[in-house]
């Protein structure tokens, strides 16, 4: 299986949101989803479509939030990131012999090493890193670029410094919470589906997806085996819910005791 590079523009993306006509934002993305299968082969085998997809609908949700969900406000506030485009990889079915290729973001590590050698033995440093910085710029990501330069063309202990800071910026960032953390927020502040749905598009580094949290919800139910349910009642049993009361209290305090420092 060969495989091509497709590129969308953002713009084009938010063109078909747009003019959908659809009310839910998942059925506006579902006609995003629609659009690109028809330039992009085999979406449904490519992980790299999906994890692309999936991205860009979340960026768009926090951009569209942080824009108050104002047009005029969202297409100036992101001008650069709707000019540029989406790389994505579309897989073209043939009858080869031999190993299948792989793409090259699909690739292995050593495999990407491979590939780039006789690049890397033709092409000085300072060309290989202007070109990555033109390219960091054509798709949008122009801080990138400009910290690339500022990293590859000044003093020697530029890079570590910046290294330095940025792990120690790593360290004290917050940790995302955990499933049952998120789901004693939303009980104590007696947020709703959507309100927390808002909280963790503008905050998907600290707030789990809601899907986590459901998950951590179920857990607080007994199993479906313990609960006997009849057209006038429904029952679980005693014993049913000691057990799982002492299941939940022992991984509470094991969690506890796994984040205790020991001396």
């Amino acid at each position: 299986m060969n495989s091509s590079t497709v590129l969308i523009s953002r713009q084009k993306l938010y063109d078909i949101i747009k003019s959908s006509g659809c009310e839910t934002i998942d059925k506006k993305f579902n006609l995003i989803k629609i659009e690109i299968e028809k330039r992009v082969k085999n979406c449904e085998q490519n992980n790299d479509f999906k994890k692309k997809l999936s991205y860009f609908n979340s960026e768009y949700k926090s951009r569209w939030e942080k824009a108050h969900r104002v047009e005029e406000r969202f297409i100036v506030e992101n001008k650069n990131w709707l000019n540029a485009s989406i790389k994505f990889v579309s897989l073209n079915n043939q009858n080869n012999r031999g190993r299948p290729v792989v793409a090259f973001e699909m690739s292995s590590e050593r495999n990407k090493r491979k590939i780039t050698q006789e690049l890397r033995n033709n092409t000085s440093v300072n060309v290989l890193s202007h070109a990555t910085q033109m390219s960091l710029r054509a798709s949008g990501q122009v801080e990138v670029a400009k910290l690339l330069k500022e990293i590859t063309t000044s003093t020697p202990t530029r890079a570590s410094r910046y290294r330095k800071v940025f792990k120690k910026q790593s360290a004290q960032a917050p940790k995302k919470l955990s499933g049952e953390d998120a789901l004693a927020v939303i009980v104590d502040t007696k947020l709703s589906r959507h309100q927390y749905n808002i909280i963790w598009t503008s905050a998907p580094d600290t707030f789990p997806s809601y899907k986590v949290v459901h998950e951590s919800k179920k857990q607080c139910y007994s199993k479906p085996e313990n609960i006997q349910v009849t057209s006038t009642n429904a029952e679980v049993s005693l014993q049913a819910l000691l057990d799982h009361t002492v299941e939940q209290f022992f991984f509470s305090a094991k969690a506890c005791y796994c984040l205790t420092p020991r001396k």
